[in-house]
């Protein structure tokens, strides 16, 4: 688990971002921020089309549902197409490899 902040921390289970409820300051202010980050995480994991949240370095930092998924259809391990991962890099393998043209329908 790694602190975020004093008021938040998070950890990562399968690629996925889970939110840990701070004990200390205001609880009732945490609770709402608390409440609004899982409503935010449950949205961004319902999505229709897979995503991925990425720094200003193109590293992912999160994924959705969608995402992980796909990259699980696509013999794609969550190490190598998941947080801390380069996106540009995930995209130049998955081109390389066909995925992307396959799951566009583009034939050649």
């Amino acid at each position: 688990m790694t602190a975020t902040s004093d008021r938040e921390q998070a950890t990562s289970r399968n690629g996925a971002l889970h939110r840990v409820r701070p004990t200390n300051a205001d609880n009732s202010v945490n609770d709402d921020r608390s409440r609004a980050l899982d409503v935010r995480a449950a949205a961004f994991d319902r999505l229709g089309v897979s995503a991925a949240v990425l720094d200003s370095n193109d590293v992912i930092v999160d994924t959705n549902q969608a995402w992980r998924l796909f990259a699980h259809l696509n013999d794609g391990p969550i190490g190598t197409t998941g947080a801390g991962v380069n996106y540009l890099d995930v995209r130049d393998r998955a081109s390389a490899a066909g995925v992307l043209a396959h799951s566009l329908g583009v034939t050649a």
